[in-house]
């Protein structure tokens, strides 16, 4: 989790929202798909 919040530039804390399920800003969530190399959609299935 730590790794990815760096790729991402973002907080542990708020990677570990996401992970919970927990509203996040979709900035945040866009910039975690693309630390992931992955589409949105991918990630972040509506």
């Amino acid at each position: 989790m730590a790794e990815l919040a760096r790729r991402a530039g973002l907080a542990p804390q708020t990677v570990a929202k996401m992970e919970k399920g927990l509203p996040t800003r979709k900035n945040s969530e866009l910039k975690v798909a693309k630390a992931l190399m992955k589409q949105y959609e991918e990630v972040f299935p509506s």
